[in-house]
């Protein structure tokens, strides 16, 4: 009794909103599953920036961050949802399990246009980097990445989580959306 692990992570660098506020991160809650299929758990990791907020409040947030680790503290891969994911306390849930039954665990996170899933390899150098695109047969159907009042987001892609084995759940299915 009164064991426990101290997990290494790594921080994501804080940034400035477009309105010139600065915010940190801060770890804020963790999952863990068997991401990779090798009988360990692998450790999932949310990050919250400081300037976290309710829809109901004004203002811009930072990006909420989620982490896959190994427990030495390797780090597997990135979850940036960007800018169209408002970082609040109801905002960024991320169930892992395995919902595909394959024996490795899926995280099932929200994602939006501009949604950026980095993957890392064993030294922590970036290995790829895949965002949400829009499919060409839902822009030939006459899906936009536009809101119905006309207004771009910051990033040309939306609706489809990258076909990467990152333990993302859904990936390569295109998710509908109203234009």
């Amino acid at each position: 009794m009164g064991r426990h692990y101290d997990l290494p992570l790594r921080r994501p660098a804080g940034g400035v909103t477009p309105a010139g506020e600065a915010y940190t991160y801060s770890a804020n809650d963790v999952s863990v599953g068997d991401v990779d299929g090798d009988g360990r758990y692998e450790y999932v990791a949310k990050w919250d920036p400081s300037n976290s907020e309710d829809v109901s409040q004004v203002g811009y947030t930072g990006p909420t961050h989620v982490d896959t680790y190994r427990l030495d503290g390797t780090l597997l891969h990135r979850v940036d949802p960007g800018v169209n994911i408002r970082s609040g306390a109801h905002y960024t849930q991320f169930p892992v399990y395995d919902f595909d039954g394959d024996g490795r665990s899926e995280m099932m996170p929200k994602t939006a246009p501009g949604t950026r899933v980095t993957s890392y390899d064993r030294r922590g150098r970036v290995v790829s980097q895949r965002y949400v695109t829009m499919p060409p047969e839902d822009v030939r159907a006459g899906y936009s990445h536009r809101d119905d009042a006309g207004a771009g987001v910051r990033h040309p892609g939306a609706l489809r989580l990258p076909a990467v084995r990152c333990g993302c759940a859904g990936a390569g299915r295109p998710l509908r959306g109203r234009t």
